[in-house]
């Protein structure tokens, strides 16, 4: 895990907690104002450590023993569903609750530089599904927290750059519209594709096939109308992902707002 510190505002510690206290006494359990609670939060996010962790961790630096295209290069005319669980383990280097803001995945070893695209629906949860106990009932495996992070056209590249033997860098990137609020002490993670479109070069992702590990998916197969589905097929080849965050300061004014927004989730 690489950490770099951002400027503190201790200033605005008062007027956040006030806020809070406001909205706590208010109709805090509605949409609209957990929303606002994640804007605050992403404007106190100054006040963190922005950090990038590897789940598996022991794959940081290493190539893992296996490639997948999935869920980001499907053959064309095709669509799919594609669900991938991390044990809140993989966290364990963190203290809670944290903004994630991007996600990254890198080729695998053998892969050429490429350029392609895809139109995507990416949400996460927590979850109560650990690594290879996901169900292949797309629903059942979604908490009760799901928000919606990137939906749109997604421009996808690779320079492919690295040892010839891997690990290549982690430049499949894709960067949240919106944050997601995630604290390990709520359980597992999930993030949960809906891909409706492809084009441009195929490609292959690193992942790992480890029985026991902080990883596993459930996926639809390649259909037309695959997006949709309600059912998929449960494996624990998964993709390695590197994951950028923002961790709040113990004294910071971000910790503050954080917590009230685990406190609110807790109590919908």
């Amino acid at each position: 895990m690489k950490f770099g510190v951002l400027p503190n505002e201790e200033a605005r510690f008062f007027f956040l907690f006030k806020l809070l206290q406001f909205i706590w006494s208010s109709v805090m359990k509605t949409r609209f104002f957990r929303s606002f609670l994640v804007s605050v939060a992403i404007a106190a996010a100054s006040a963190a450590q922005a950090a990038v962790l590897v789940v598996p961790g022991a794959y940081e630096s290493t190539e893992g023993a296996g490639q997948n295209n999935f869920p980001l290069s499907l053959t064309a005319g095709n669509t799919q569903r594609y669900q991938q669980v991390f044990g809140s383990g993989g966290f364990s280097s963190l203290t809670g609750p944290f903004l994630i803001t991007e996600i990254a995945f890198r080729p695998s070893a053998a892969q050429a530089a490429f350029t392609s695209t895809a139109t995507i629906q990416l949400s996460l949860s927590t979850t109560s599904k650990a690594p290879d106990g996901l169900s292949t009932t797309f629903a059942e495996n979604v908490g009760e927290d799901p928000e919606v992070v990137f939906s749109g056209d997604l421009a996808i590249s690779s320079a492919a750059a690295g040892p010839p033997a891997g690990p290549k860098a982690f430049d499949i990137v894709i960067t949240f519209q919106t944050p997601y609020l995630y604290d390990p002490a709520e359980g597992n993670l999930l993030i949960d594709f809906r891909t409706s479109a492809t084009s441009g070069e195929n490609f292959f992702l690193d992942a790992q096939s480890t029985v026991g590990d902080q990883i596993s998916r459930v996926y639809s197969n390649q259909a037309p109308t695959a997006v949709n589905a309600t059912t998929g097929t449960a494996v624990t080849l998964a993709l390695i992902t590197r994951f950028t965050i923002t961790v709040p300061e113990p004294s910071s004014a971000a910790l503050i707002v954080l917590g009230g927004m685990t406190l609110l989730r807790r109590r919908r």
